[in-house]
């Protein structure tokens, strides 16, 4: 019992790094294809980039009453 109630937070925890690492990797490399590849391959992975960014920030987030996401901690 007590081993769950420690594993459980972690693996939480762990997810949301591994959430926001993927996407800020994919958002890296897409900038970094976009400025200097060009063309299809730098926009795909720009927007892979930002719609696992968006992806990431509804999962961890809530949105408030304006619209706007705000981060859980």
């Amino acid at each position: 019992m007590l081993l769950v109630k420690l594993i459980r937070p972690a693996v939480r925890i762990l997810k949301k790094l591994v959430v926001g690492f993927s996407s800020g990797l994919a958002l890296a490399i897409g900038i970094y294809s976009l400025l200097n590849l060009g063309g299809i391959l730098g926009a795909m992975f720009f927007m892979l980039g930002v719609i696992s960014f968006l992806i990431m920030l509804k999962h961890n987030g809530t949105k408030s009453d304006d619209g706007s996401f705000r981060i859980n901690q």
